[in-house]
């Protein structure tokens, strides 16, 4: 399909399976080895497609395009639409009126276009980090047949409200691998010491006929640390580990038993994001 930008891809000597995206054009050529009256391609559920020919000569030929019930028509599409998957024949009829005996039957099937994969490699982690601090983003993204577009997105402590961040378009020639960066002032966005920001990227890609395909990436949070928890906690040596992982601990058996009960997700998640967080902190801690 034209969203693809592929070049069109010749087959000779074709065996006659064909494979192929939705709204994928095939131009079917054949040659006989008689002089025909007549010939059409006939699918096993009754889908009949004439191929077009000078009545006596040899070479007859038809196009159409692979289609499905789950596929969005747009203007691009044009011709016979053959349904697939499916098995087809080809009936042949020479200028003596006599038919080609057991035709055999071959497959049509769809080749499915995959949603993306996106990935934070930068940083990739949970972060603490102070209020001015420059904050670099990294967001990779593959996709089989070209990226549409990524954005970023995120949400401020328990909001059901949810923020862009930016977005990077990737319009023109289709790529397979994009890399975007991006440096978030975090003051600029309206956040403050103590908020605890969650953010994630989504890839969509340019799937016009049964997508878009789109992909949310791993979610990382972001805990901007106040002055005090600067000088009493972020700098400060954790003297006793022991009573720090004990207290983590407690909120892990904590949270598991309230997800039991019903308690309402959110609340969950946001506690589940600290444990986390300072999990990591406290990781960091006992390497030095």
């Amino acid at each position: 399909p034209g969203y693809t930008g592929r070049a069109p891809e010749e087959v000779s000597e074709s065996p006659g399976e064909i494979a192929g995206l939705i709204g994928t054009r095939i131009e079917m050529k054949m040659t006989s080895t008689k002089p025909l009256h007549s010939a059409s391609l006939e699918t096993e559920s009754g889908e009949v497609i004439d191929l077009s020919g000078e009545k006596g000569n040899r070479s007859w030929k038809t196009s159409f395009v692979l289609w499905s019930d789950a596929a969005n028509a747009t203007g691009d599409i044009r011709g016979n639409l053959l349904k697939a998957p499916t098995q087809y024949k080809i009936r042949l009829i020479d200028i003596d009126g006599y038919e080609n005996a057991e035709p055999l039957w071959r497959a049509v099937t769809l080749i499915n276009d995959q949603p993306p994969r996106i990935s934070i490699p930068v940083p990739g982690r949970d972060e603490q980090v102070k209020i001015d601090d420059p904050f670099k983003l990294m967001i990779e993204c593959r996709d089989d047949y070209g990226l549409h577009e990524v954005f970023v997105a995120y949400r401020v402590n328990n909001e059901k409200v949810i923020r862009e961040l930016v977005r990077f378009p990737h319009s023109g020639r289709p790529e397979l691998k994009t890399v975007d960066h991006f440096e978030w002032n975090l003051a600029k966005s309206g956040i403050r010491p103590g908020d605890l920001v969650q953010y994630w990227a989504v890839a969509a890609d340019r799937n016009a006929l049964t997508g878009p395909g789109e992909t949310i990436s791993r979610r990382f949070s972001i805990f901007v640390v106040t002055p005090e928890q600067i000088l009493a906690k972020l700098e400060m040596r954790m003297d006793d580990y022991a009573a720090v992982l004990e207290e983590l601990i407690r909120l892990q058996r904590e949270n598991r038993a309230q997800t039991a009960s019903g308690i309402e997700f959110n609340n969950l998640i946001l506690r589940q994001t600290r444990i986390r967080t300072n999990t990591t902190v406290l990781a960091r801690a006992m390497k030095k």
